[in-house]
């Protein structure tokens, strides 16, 4: 009996990150290869009654420039925020328009997934 495979196949076409270091993969690129550092001092909150001052913050974001419809978004969090900025860069490398690429486009969604990692987004 032949053994049937079970492996699948599974193809990356597109990355994107929202991070302390880039808004971008070319940001953090950049910044890694520069040796740049994440940490500074705290800035969205008063972190002075905490053991440390410092953290990894992502500074300047502005999740509106990723939709086309930012009042959508308005009542979510920063880390949702982050996650659209990253799937809207994974999607534009994966040549996926998902603001007008619809059913019937060639896209076989049933296909289609996305991998999110979140590292304390907000």
């Amino acid at each position: 009996m032949a053994k049937k495979d079970t492996t699948k196949r599974v193809v990356i076409t597109g990355m994107g990150v929202v991070c302390p270091l880039g808004h971008d993969i070319e940001a953090l690129w950049q910044a890694m290869l520069a040796g740049k550092s994440g940490m500074a001092n705290t800035t969205i909150f008063d972190a002075s009654t905490f053991p440390s001052v410092f953290s990894a913050e992502v500074k300047d974001y502005d999740p509106a420039k990723y939709t086309k419809n930012p009042q959508l978004h308005k009542h979510s969090n920063r880390g949702s925020g982050f996650a659209i900025g990253a799937a809207v860069e994974a999607c534009g490398q994966a040549g996926i328009d998902i603001e007008t690429d619809k059913p019937g486009d060639g896209i076989d969604r049933s296909r289609l997934g996305i991998y999110l990692g979140a590292g304390e987004g907000s």
